[in-house]
């Protein structure tokens, strides 16, 4: 939509979405129910919605409002996407992964590589590792510079005993990202567990 063409509604879900992206829930919660007052068959607004119910952890009133937004706009990417994080953090990890392979098969949806990423994310947490692997490495394919890839592989190369590969990835995801406790616990492990540890940087992650 040009800028010329957008609707209240358009605009009132932009606002949304960016106060999701804040953290301001309630000023979110505002703008996306006004949008869907202008327009009720506005779908982005109705996903926006289900994105926040999901954070609020209200799901019952998130997969009533994807459900809204996926009948409206059923091939629009974008939507699916969000719709396929939240059923996999809800488990639903089967029904996730139909939604992400839509989304990955729009060779027109032009964040693929993070659906990719978020796919793989979401087989690692029902423990598919080997499809995990698969999916993380077609998203650093497509863009080499995603953390979450780089991080997802490290995890998954470290459960496999595989350190030199573990590290490797660790080290990509180190270069170009803020290290939390977590991500610096792993990269300690991995050190530990290869043969010949580079014992001043084990230090370092200490």
């Amino acid at each position: 939509i040009s800028s010329g063409a957008k609707t209240a509604a358009d605009v009132n879900t932009e606002l949304g979405a960016g106060y999701i992206g804040n953290g301001r829930y309630d000023r979110a919660l505002i703008k996306l129910n006004k949008a869907i007052r202008q327009d009720s068959r506005h779908a982005l607004a109705h996903n926006y919605l289900g994105v926040l119910y999901g954070r609020l952890e209200r799901p019952e009133q998130a997969y009533r409002e994807f459900e809204t937004s996926v009948k409206l706009s059923p091939d629009d990417s974008t939507i699916l996407n969000n719709y396929a994080i939240f059923l996999c953090e809800q488990k639903k990890f089967d029904e996730a992964q139909k939604k992400f392979s839509k989304v990955i098969d729009n060779p027109l949806y032009i964040n693929r590589a993070g659906a990719y990423q978020s796919a793989g994310w979401c087989a690692s947490q029902s423990e598919d590792y080997e499809l995990s692997e698969k999916l993380y490495r077609k998203a650093l394919e497509m863009n080499p510079s995603l953390p979450r890839s780089q991080l997802g592989l490290a995890r998954i190369y470290y459960k496999q005993a595989n350190y030199n590969f573990a590290w490797t990835y660790f080290k990509r995801f180190d270069v170009g990202s803020v290290q939390d406790s977590d991500s610096l616990w792993l990269g300690i492990n991995i050190l530990r567990k290869m043969q010949n540890p580079n014992n001043n940087l084990l230090s370092s992650y200490k």
